[in-house]
């Protein structure tokens, strides 16, 4: 079902009057055009009229073909009847040609009566600028979205020309449908038809039809978070319930998370927390993007939904935990963006997953646990075998030291962690302890600041 959303706009006063002369210049192009249908002129013949029209010069080629679009639209409302012939069955169109008034008779009325200036007038026959959408310019090639980060859309009158229209808080329902309508638009996916005045923007979509991704029931991603690293892992389960891993990588954020020796006052301090949350909001485009790449249908994140109290560790441990630590923010805009691709979500209980997870598997620390709460996510949730623990068996160089110190193998994983605890075995895997071969990656570029390693 086509939908239209009427919004009211914060723009400068600047660029209220730039809109208005814009509409002005659109509004004659539309009435020109227009009076050239009534003369029977075809559409092509007016797209190359009107390339000799003077005093439009902030109207670019597509302004003016969709101002001609905009009068053949008027033109069909008025000028074209279809009816069924009698004896045939079959529809006739009847081609008026009714000249109509711009602005309607009841201004124009009022302004013979002297109850509007000319000015006012001139200002009833203005109409909304009506720029058609694209498939291949992401939905509409005069606009960028950004209401997902800054509730905003840009729109691109020229190469020189941008206005940036700032939207109102808006309802639940309308926001949701608009971050959709952003996904699948940057998906090319859909087009959207955006109406701008200097007041108002009337934004028009369909994204009732269906388009969702083709995901597969068997695949799913993990993820383990903290504050200097995100790692995830896609995972693919077959019948027996067996999974193997297709794709691992892990962001290392460290470097914006390290202390900068200012206060955090300091311009310094100021940029690298603002690049923090910068960072951390483009890792979760990677992540959601990589979902839909591998059809992922399941996402499973750590439950880190609780009160953090003094860890006992240090005040830097505690600086990272409590002041860098963005996992809210990084979960709010990777689950939105899951939703908006029919993605399922859900939070695993975290309990021992980065022991359990180095203990069986040899690559990055984070990694290791982002397996295992993938793993404990398909079997608990969707499985539903029960399986919060894998079996117990440890990779070989923990087995080794295992066997110097019992002869029993393990048989329930609590023995594991209350013997790693005693011993004091170390059974975090570190980047410099790697034995596979990896890369290291930039997360967009040079000056990112953030690692991405590919295992």
């Amino acid at each position: 079902m086509f939908k239209t959303l009427k919004i009211p706009i914060s723009v400068s006063d600047e660029d209220k009057l730039y809109i208005k002369d814009l509409q002005r210049q659109y509004s004659f192009v539309v009435r020109w055009s227009y009076n050239r249908f009534i003369e029977g002129t075809s559409e092509k013949e007016i797209r190359n009229l009107s390339k000799s029209l003077k005093n439009i010069n902030s109207l670019n080629s597509w302004l003016i073909q969709c101002a001609i679009l905009d009068a053949d639209a008027v033109f069909k409302r008025f000028n074209v009847e279809k009816t069924k012939d009698k004896d045939t069955k079959k529809a006739v169109k009847t081609i008026k040609k009714k000249q109509i008034l711009f602005g309607g008779k009841g201004n124009l009325s009022r302004f013979h009566k002297k109850l509007i200036s000319k000015e006012e007038f001139a200002e009833k026959r203005l109409r909304p600028i009506d720029i058609q959408g694209e498939f291949r310019h992401k939905g509409n090639r005069m606009f960028n979205l950004d209401i997902q980060n800054s509730n905003s859309l840009t729109f691109k009158i020229n190469r020189n020309k941008h206005i940036k229209i700032q939207l109102p808080k808006l309802k639940t329902n309308w926001l949701n449908q608009l971050w959709k309508m952003e996904y699948l638009a940057s998906e090319k996916k859909i087009t959207y038809t955006v109406k701008v005045t200097s007041e108002n923007i009337y934004i028009s979509f369909d994204i009732d039809k269906q388009h969702n991704l083709n995901l597969n029931e068997n695949r799913c991603l993990g993820i383990d978070l903290n504050p200097n690293y995100i790692g995830f892992s896609i995972l693919e389960f077959d019948k027996e319930n067996n999974f193997k891993v297709l794709e691992k990588k892990a962001f290392d954020l460290s470097l914006l998370t390290k202390k900068s020796g200012k206060a955090s006052s300091d311009k310094k301090s100021k940029y690298l927390h603002n690049k923090l949350k910068f960072e951390t909001v483009e890792i979760s485009k990677k992540i959601s993007a990589l979902a839909k790449t591998w059809n992922c249908k399941f996402v499973f994140l750590e439950d880190l939904d609780f009160k953090q109290k003094d860890s006992g560790l240090g005040k830097g441990f505690n600086r990272l935990t409590k002041n860098k630590w963005l996992k809210t923010l990084f979960q709010s805009q990777l689950i939105k963006r899951l939703d908006q691709a029919g993605i399922k979500h859900f939070k695993i209980n975290p309990a021992y997953t980065s022991i359990v997870g180095n203990c069986q598997h040899d690559s990055f620390d984070p990694v290791n646990a982002s397996v295992e709460i993938a793993r404990r996510g398909m079997n608990v949730v969707i499985l539903k075998t029960k399986k919060f623990y894998p079996e117990v068996w440890t990779k070989e160089s923990l087995k080794e030291l295992w066997k110097q110190t019992s002869s029993d193998s393990p048989k329930v994983w609590k023995e594991i962690f209350t013997w790693l605890k005693n011993a004091k075995v170390k059974y975090r895997v570190s980047l410099d302890e790697l034995q596979d071969p990896f890369r290291v990656f930039s997360l967009n570029n040079k000056r990112s600041k953030v690692y991405l390693y590919t295992f």
